[in-house]
């Protein structure tokens, strides 16, 4: 009879231990997936800030060519 409570309890760790494995591969993905996932944003938000700056750029490029003096108020008016 003891034999067989040892068997059951060294099934019973084996499948402990593979949970535990799964689990922890689990988090591993999850974390992996939450670091892409921040870098994405933090490349989308560079990306809509350099397009905002092209934008305002050739705005007043565009004002300037045109023979218009623009003071400061005029351009944080148009930002």
């Amino acid at each position: 009879m003891a034999k067989k409570r040892e068997i059951e309890r060294t099934d019973l760790d084996e499948v402990e231990r593979s949970l535990y494995g799964l689990f922890r591969g689990a988090v591993g993905s999850v974390t992996s997936l939450f670091s892409l996932q921040k870098q994405q944003t933090c490349l989308s938000y560079e990306a809509g800030k350099r397009q905002a700056l092209q934008t305002l750029y050739r705005w007043i490029d565009t004002r300037n060519q045109q023979g218009s003096v623009m003071s400061m108020g005029e351009i944080v008016y148009h930002l």
